[in-house]
């Protein structure tokens, strides 16, 4: 049975000057399922994010969305809706969390009506904080209001960079309990994380990448039906043998 690779990445390249980031990696991101993006700090993770989002320019490789190559990552919006979280999002600090929402809603065109701004705001726990202005936010409800911000245009895929960072345990909870919603409702989703529990708990697969290459990848509950998922992302990142 062919597997249902929504995005498929090859021989994926950059470097900025001398120094690489990326070495020729490779892995695919399944339809419906929740991939997980692993590493230490400098392995790559941000870039490789950023690259898939178009914000920066591969040197080299491929990027495929549903078996048919994207020439410029920028295009794959205008093939898929795409919500995005990346580590540290910045907001108009001197406006309130539906404020920022509906300019948001606005500066990408997006239709969005009040109802779903508010459902947004409730469902990351928001709803008593909506016309706060996000400058008196703690980092933990700045986060949470990113995470409405990367589902404001009800996306296919969600691409999120460490978005359990700041989180309390039940934040972390409700996040978690929010992004299997997302996938039972047909999402896909793409997500880097140190958080190796909730990555336990959570993905499906999982790809690990060291000094910008790939250095482990597969479906985490096989990988992990000997060892940890803690065991094994230590050893290999220190260069031992699994």
């Amino acid at each position: 049975m062919k597997e249902d690779f929504l995005l498929s990445i090859r021989d994926l390249s950059k470097s900025f000057g001398k120094r690489k980031v990326l070495d020729n990696i490779s892995f695919n991101i399944r339809r419906g399922k929740i991939t997980g993006f692993l590493g230490p700090n400098g392995a790559g993770k941000t870039t490789t994010i950023k690259l898939l989002l178009g914000l920066i320019k591969k040197d080299k490789g491929q990027i495929e969305l549903n078996g048919k190559e994207i020439q410029d990552a920028k295009n794959l919006k205008f093939n898929i809706t795409i919500g995005a979280l990346l580590e540290f999002p910045s907001f108009y600090s001197n406006l309130t969390a539906r404020e920022n929402l509906k300019i948001l809603a606005l500066s990408d065109n997006y239709q969005i009506d009040e109802k779903r701004i508010d459902y947004l705001l409730n469902l990351v726990d928001l709803k008593y904080d909506k016309n706060r202005k996000i400058k008196t936010f703690s980092f933990g409800m700045k986060q949470k209001f990113a995470i409405s911000d990367a589902l404001l245009n009800d996306p296919e895929l969600l691409i999120l960079d460490e978005p359990f960072t700041g989180l309390d345990p039940n934040s972390m909870d409700s996040l978690n309990k929010i992004l299997k919603n997302f996938v039972k409702n047909n999402g896909t989703i793409f997500v880097s994380s140190h958080i190796l529990s909730e990555v336990e708990d959570l993905c499906d697969w999982i790809v690990l990448i060291n000094k910008g290459k790939v250095i482990l990848k597969g479906e985490l509950k096989s990988l992990i039906s000997q060892k940890s998922l803690k065991e094994i992302y230590l050893k290999s990142t220190k260069n031992e043998i699994i």
